[in-house]
């Protein structure tokens, strides 16, 4: 046998051997069609039970879906309601929001109103605190003035009162002057003396008497001593200061200028002052 002729007798095998096997497959899978669509006794349903039962399911599954549906539609009708509230209650709240943002606004310019007043008062209140203190200062200076014012009135008002005590004493002494001047003139006349004898006498000097500083001026260089015209001063006489004791010494001349009964006021005489005079120094007419 050639080689093509076993070839030929493998293909023929193997080519049974295909078909051997695609028979046993085919009658492995071959079905009952008629108990497939009609059913069989083991209880197994056919296709046309199986789509009876499909279209009863289909059927519950409209009802069912008929029922949602409804219900969708209410509850649409529900939500749309809502919804219309809803939006009703959008437009409420936008409005209230306006009013509110208008109110806002108000409060806002209340607010840079009130700020700008507050400023403004703010700078008044600094302006009148300034004010306060300036006037505050014056009234001090008003106060201190016042009380100056005051002090010096009193100052003034005790000087008129000692003025006029003064007044009153000096009236009371011109008129015990005029009544011992008259006195005087009425012992002059009884005695026969004139003034032009009185005169010759001032001219020829005073005399001889001693006497002591009382008191003393020394910026106006005045000073009041124990003689006067009881003793013989008169005005013009001129007498002599010196000092006794430890350390005796000349200090100079004085001139009256003002005699009284029992005391004189002197100036000192220019040129003549040796030393400061002081009280209880002796004055003398004439020098031992």
């Amino acid at each position: 046998m050639t080689f093509a002729g076993k070839l030929l007798v493998f293909l023929i095998m193997v080519m049974s051997v295909t078909f051997m096997a695609f028979s046993v497959m085919v009658y492995s899978t071959h079905q009952n069609w008629k108990d497939l669509v009609e059913g069989d006794d083991s209880g197994n349903l056919g296709l046309i039970a199986q789509q009876k039962q499909l279209q009863d399911q289909v059927r519950e599954l409209d009802l069912e879906k008929e029922g949602l549906l409804s219900t969708a539609e209410q509850e649409a009708r529900a939500f749309q309601n809502q919804i219309g509230q809803l939006e009703t209650r959008l437009q409420d709240l936008t409005g209230q929001r306006s009013r509110l943002q208008e109110k806002i606004d108000e409060l806002d310019q209340e607010k840079r109103q009130a700020t700008a007043q507050s400023d403004s008062m703010r700078t008044e209140l600094n302006e009148r605190r300034e004010e306060a203190k300036l006037l505050r200062k014056e009234l001090l200076e008003v106060q201190r003035a016042r009380s100056s014012h005051f002090d010096e009135l009193v100052r003034l008002r005790d000087e008129v009162n000692m003025f006029r005590g003064e007044l009153d004493r000096l009236k009371s002494r011109r008129d015990q002057l005029v009544n011992q001047v008259n006195k005087l003139q009425d012992v002059l006349a009884y005695l026969g003396e004139t003034e032009h004898s009185i005169e010759n006498r001032q001219a020829y000097g005073a005399p001889r008497v001693e006497g002591r500083i009382l008191d003393l001026d020394p910026q106006e260089k005045l000073v009041e001593i124990s003689l006067g015209s009881d003793d013989g001063i008169l005005s013009g006489h001129q007498l002599e200061v010196y000092r006794m004791g430890n350390d005796p010494r000349y200090l100079g001349r004085i001139e009256i200028v003002r005699p009284y009964p029992d005391r004189a006021v002197a100036k000192v005489v220019p040129g003549t002052m040796k030393g400061p005079f002081e009280r209880n120094d002796y004055v003398s007419t004439k020098l031992r």
